[in-house]
């Protein structure tokens, strides 16, 4: 089995994250802007949180918000379809902590629905716990949710995860060719990174 062993020491687990977990960027009021949700965890959103060393509120793979990959990529898509963007982002820790428990993914699914995405960034799995880990129940949990996102929203884009994890990595895969969603793997060579894939997506600018 092929794991990157850093994700068995993830130092920021779901539990430690603010419960206060989503945020609004962009040109909310404009009607023509393109509506963007991003669907992670705290590498796509943390709020600040002194105690585990955190003052800032952006994706925690950043050292400031411009850097995260959810600045960047709003704005990338905003000068490629040449109009304003509007994003929910969203922290899906508890998600993935409590996969099975139908709250969790209820009130994600009723903010979806407020927002109305055009497309969604599907960018999650870090925090789902490894031990005695029962990827089918995970997979039916994650499809439920897809299932769900597919009613609201017409193109999701699924990402493998920050950490290689075979078992995850394969289900996520799995679970785009069944929706037949795009599936981004984040490291790839500079080449083909993950924002020059997501420009190369034909994008419905009507």
């Amino acid at each position: 089995m092929k794991i990157n062993k850093d994700i068995l020491k993830n130092t920021v687990k779901a539990e430690n994250q603010v419960k206060l977990n989503q945020t609004f960027l962009g040109d909310l009021k404009n009607p023509k802007a393109f509506r963007i949700m991003y669907i992670g965890n705290s590498i796509t959103l943390h709020e600040v949180k002194p105690d585990i060393g955190w003052y800032f509120n952006h994706g925690m793979a950043a050292s400031k918000p411009e850097n995260d990959y959810v600045h960047i990529t709003n704005g990338l898509i905003e000068k490629f379809l040449k109009k304003p963007i509007s994003s929910l982002v969203y922290n899906a820790a508890d998600f993935e902590r409590e996969y099975n428990v139908p709250i969790m993914s209820s009130k994600l699914i009723e903010q979806a629905k407020k927002f109305k995405p055009e497309i969604i960034f599907f960018r999650i799995g870090e925090n789902v716990y490894k031990d005695n880990l029962d990827t089918s129940a995970v997979k039916l949990a994650f499809k439920n949710l897809i299932t769900e996102l597919s009613k609201i929203c017409k193109r999701i884009i699924i990402t493998s995860l920050f950490w290689y994890f075979e078992p995850l990595d394969i289900m996520l895969k799995e679970l785009a060719d069944e929706f037949k969603y795009e599936y981004v793997y984040i490291f790839l060579d500079k080449s083909k990174s993950l924002l020059i894939l997501l420009l190369s997506i034909d994008i419905n600018l009507n």
